[in-house]
């Protein structure tokens, strides 16, 4: 069986290869790649690494595909079984996504383009994020392909621990509109516009207001309302 897998990413720190949240989850989806294959007997798995360019460090080139492959880069060359096993992985970097539901609409072309149409997509995402996740894979990639989403709680940063209901309401109002984004172009092209400006202003704020810049988008930008107008 052919297996697909991907990894979502999170945002860009200034050093992945030392960041405590992405070392966490880099290093469980490396072995849960790695048991998944070994144990359903999986030659050559096809591996998208998904995220565009939210780099907020000057001067803002990076994208979070390219620094995953860079991390797993890394586990390559200090250690020699982690080489062996990785030289057996298809890697594709999926570099324009800003959004949960560009890196798997993106995903899905990638998928298409190598004429591949059925098999097992695995999914990793970040645990708040697992609900609206599942919906969205099982909408975008519809029949064919058996869906697995594995969730991980690795952030550790302060919007990890805001009060529950919060989260709960901030991911509903984000499964509204990544929903309607998939109605039409248009609706995708305004709700890709939104995290432009996202981006933008995170970039203004600086790193050191990256976490309550965050959660003021969430609460005042990051609406239904707002995405409407």
């Amino acid at each position: 069986m052919s297996y697909i897998f991907i990894v979502c990413g999170y945002g860009i720190p200034q050093d992945i290869i030392k960041d405590e949240n992405y070392n966490f989850y880099l290093k469980i989806v490396f072995n849960r790649i790695f048991d998944i294959t070994q144990k359903n007997n999986s030659v050559n798995p096809l591996i998208i690494l998904s995220g565009g360019k939210t780099d907020c460090f000057k001067p803002y080139r990076r994208t979070e595909a390219g620094e995953m492959k860079r991390f797993f880069a890394t586990i390559a060359k200090q250690n020699r079984m982690a080489k062996e096993i990785i030289k057996q992985w298809r890697f594709v970097l999926e570099t324009r996504a800003l959004s949960t539901v560009e890196n798997f609409v993106n995903s899905k072309n990638i998928i298409s383009d190598r004429g591949l149409s059925k098999g097992t997509i695995v999914v990793f995402c970040e645990q708040t994020r697992q609900k609206r996740v599942t919906v969205l894979v099982k909408r975008i990639f519809g029949k064919g392909f058996k869906l697995n989403i594995v969730p991980v709680d690795f952030d550790t940063s302060p919007n990890r621990y805001l009060d529950k209901t919060f989260i709960e309401k901030k991911e509903r109002i984000s499964l509204q509109q990544a929903l309607q984004a998939l109605k039409n172009p248009k609706q995708f092209e305004k709700y890709h516009a939104m995290f432009v400006k996202k981006v933008r202003c995170l970039r203004e704020a600086g790193t050191a207001k990256r976490v309550e810049t965050v959660r003021k988008l969430w609460e005042k930008e990051m609406t239904v309302k707002s995405f409407n107008q």
